[in-house]
């Protein structure tokens, strides 16, 4: 089959894994890898990437992330979500004297670029191995405060303990995270209740089919799925098809094919690129050959993937 991608509404229960394996054997595809985790009771977006397009998937994940969070305060576990150890719970007084404008103030303090150090359930690894299978012995390893971006939060609700809100972020966000923070920062401590991926980049949930629905028709073509990439055609050219040899190609193409870098024309895009930007590199007729990256003025490929 074709290399593409997969817009999946995960269902709550199963694995990221689990469900790209459900994927794979379904399409019979040679490879097949997710484009960012979602924890097991989650559900939403879970893009997947089949056979070449596994090379690709961090292009997909470095998009922005949109989600719908259920906070519970007054109950901190040691997962951060629902499913972990309850270890700490707050009096019922003290949560009925929180005021909705502390708890949005608390929340929204939160926009902006931030620091988050990752959840010990996760599954970032340290010297190779999960930080959950450390978690699950008992074990705390020192992990390092990261910068992540918050770009906006929209609270939907206050009826305490929860708070129902919408976040999108940037890559390498823990919604679990910051619901603990927000507990803390309002001194009751939180977790995660609930959480959906609404998007990712353009993909949203309401376009993301179940696992039961998946068909053929839902295999997303590789220039389609990276067309928030601007576009590099390259120009007509006398060629052969892309399964001959390489020397029977002239021109640009052949160079592109070749992996020599080739000066930058502005004649080959709509929209011309910025130093150091990746775009979609296209043959004469549209279909997908790669992604290209202009560096120093030159037009050198990042990744060549010639099937589709």
């Amino acid at each position: 089959m074709r290399s593409a991608v997969i817009n999946l509404n995960k269902p709550s229960g199963i694995t990221s894994q689990e469900a790209v394996t459900r994927v794979k054997r379904l399409f019979k595809a040679g490879k097949a890898g997710h484009c960012g985790t979602l924890d097991p009771y989650a559900t939403g977006v879970l893009l997947i990437c089949l056979n070449r397009a596994t090379r690709l998937a961090d292009y997909f994940q470095s998009r922005p992330k949109k989600y719908k969070a259920v906070l519970k305060l007054g109950e901190t576990t040691d997962t951060q979500d629902a499913f972990g150890k309850l270890i700490e719970k707050t009096d019922s007084d003290d949560l009925a004297n929180l005021d909705d404008n502390d708890i949005r103030n608390a929340v929204m303090s939160f926009v902006g670029k931030i620091h988050q150090t990752p959840p010990m359930f996760s599954a970032l690894k340290k010297e190779g191995t999960p930080l959950y299978k450390f978690a699950r012995k008992g074990i705390v390893v020192e992990r390092m405060a990261r910068q992540v971006e918050i770009s906006s939060i929209s609270i939907e609700s206050i009826q305490v303990p929860f708070v129902t809100f919408t976040v999108e972020c940037s890559k390498g966000t823990y919604i679990r995270t910051l619901c603990d923070d927000i507990g803390l920062k309002l001194g009751v401590g939180g977790h995660l209740k609930s959480l959906v991926r609404s998007a990712v980049g353009d993909f949203t949930v309401q376009s993301a089919v179940n696992i039961e629905q998946l068909g053929d028709a839902n295999l997303i073509a590789l220039n389609e799925a990276l067309d928030f990439l601007k576009i590099c055609r390259l120009p007509n050219e006398p060629q052969a098809p892309l399964n001959e040899p390489l020397t029977l190609f002239k021109g640009p193409l052949a160079k592109i094919l070749n992996g020599v870098q080739i000066p930058l024309d502005l004649s080959f895009f709509k929209r011309p690129p910025d130093e150091g930007e990746v775009f979609q590199l296209q043959a004469p007729n549209g279909s997908f050959l790669g992604i290209g990256r202009l560096v120093d003025g030159q037009i050198k490929v990042e990744k060549l993937i010639l099937d589709n």
